[in-house]
């Protein structure tokens, strides 16, 4: 028996934190063609970033202090973008740094603010203010600063970049003293990153390989939007009463959608994955055969995708709660059970994975969506997805490696 209000929580600490004083670790220059792979520790009393080379070698420390968050690896690979609260003179200093091999860091982006994407050699920067957030694009070589037309917002959420850099997707929660709009997107598009507010009340958002078009989830309709002009078509709805749609990714090629689905019947849930055509035209999600292929389902807590590059699989986790004892709240013999698996090119095929068996994966692509970094209880490992075979990198130790791997790639890979 499952029941929705037994949710277990599995989280990464991958959000803006608070950092102390700057210690220089061992340096360690970016290969000149090859692969890095940033990743945190920490212990009782400290935080550090380390880096490894994705073919194995030791791992460097290029910052540590009580807390770190937001990482986001240079185009180039030379230098991480982070969350740091640094020591000054005049006091602590909370915002974006950039962070060197050598363990110094220069600071960007103005006070508090918090590193998201890159954009070329710009960095977006996410900085609160009492009423809202900016947004601000930093050009790192010149230093100079551009400030996006944001809307009146009281939160922001997921923001999402278009393959090539050129557009923005941003998602929004309004203020109380807004319009009323409980959630909502904006797109921006280069070169003078112009806002486009969408018509439609919606925080999850995925942009299709040529990034011509995205894929929007709001309620129970899944929508494609031409990113140019705004335009918006339903793609799917859903007729199953209980059913939610989480979140919309593209496959790998482009033709097809792969929606998560949230069942509630009773006391069960069920997380599952469904494809359907870009092409649909209001197609019920909840019919079978067809233009609908149920992909995965009866994944129970809770199921997260994450996207690769273009052409590469979708890989999907899943976490699942089995209560020994139904009517015990909490039940302290629940067991966690873990899938893993993948989505074909063309989004029509799954595959099951029994390469990972550690518990609570946290599954990150390379550059050439070739390879996934596993972040796991027994440290960090590398999957060949097409051997499916899983080479360890960094043994866990004392300090538990706390989220998700980012991959850098000199050499453009």
């Amino acid at each position: 028996m499952r029941r929705p209000r037994l949710l277990l929580l599995i989280t990464a600490l991958a959000v803006a934190a608070v950092v102390g004083p700057t210690t220089s670790g061992g340096a360690q220059s970016p290969a000149p063609a090859g692969d890095l792979i940033a990743y945190t520790v920490a212990g009782d009393a400290e935080m550090q970033i380390m880096v490894v080379p994705a073919a194995g070698g030791p791992s460097a420390q290029w910052w540590s202090g009580p807390f770190t968050g937001n990482h986001s690896w240079s185009p180039d690979g030379s230098v991480l973008a982070s969350y740091l609260l640094e020591m000054g003179l005049d006091g602590p200093a909370l915002g974006a740094y950039l962070v060197h091999a050598d363990g110094t860091t220069d600071p960007i982006g103005g006070d508090e603010g918090a590193p998201t994407v890159w954009l070329g050699s710009e960095l977006l920067v996410i900085v609160p203010t009492p009423t809202g957030h900016l947004l601000r694009l930093v050009d790192t070589a010149g230093r100079t600063v551009r400030e996006l037309d944001t809307p009146d917002a009281s939160a922001i959420g997921p923001i999402r970049a278009a393959p090539d850099g050129s557009r923005l997707a941003v998602a929004w929660e309004a203020s109380d003293a807004g319009d009323g709009r409980p959630a909502f997107l904006t797109l921006y598009a280069a070169p003078d990153w112009t806002r486009l507010d969408l018509p439609i009340p919606a925080t999850r958002a995925s942009w299709s390989p040529d990034g011509a078009s995205l894929a929007v989830v709001a309620g129970d309709t899944v929508f494609i939007v031409d990113s140019a002009t705004g335009a918006t078509r339903t793609a799917a709805t859903s007729s199953a009463v209980g059913v939610a749609l989480e979140d919309v990714r593209w496959s790998g090629d482009g033709s097809r959608l792969i929606v998560t689905t949230h069942r509630v019947t009773g006391y069960e849930v069920d997380y599952g994955l469904r494809s359907i055509p870009v092409t649909a035209d209001a197609l019920d999600l909840w019919t079978t055969g067809g233009d609908v292929v149920e992909l995965v389902g009866g994944m129970g807590d809770s199921i997260s995708v994450a996207s690769g590059p273009a052409d590469a699989p979708l890989a999907w986790w899943s976490y699942d709660t089995t209560f020994t004892n139904p009517d015990l709240d909490p039940d302290p013999d629940a067991a966690l059970q873990i899938r893993t698996g993948f989505i074909s090119q063309d989004g029509l095929t799954p595959k099951e994975l029994t390469a990972i068996t550690g518990p609570a994966p946290l599954l990150t692509w390379d550059p050439t969506g070739t390879r996934l970094a596993i972040s796991d209880a027994a440290g960090l490992s590398i999957l060949d997805v097409a051997a499916q075979t899983v080479t360890p990198l960094v043994a866990e130790t004392d300090l538990g490696i706390l989220d998700a791997a980012w991959w850098a790639a000199p050499d453009g890979g």
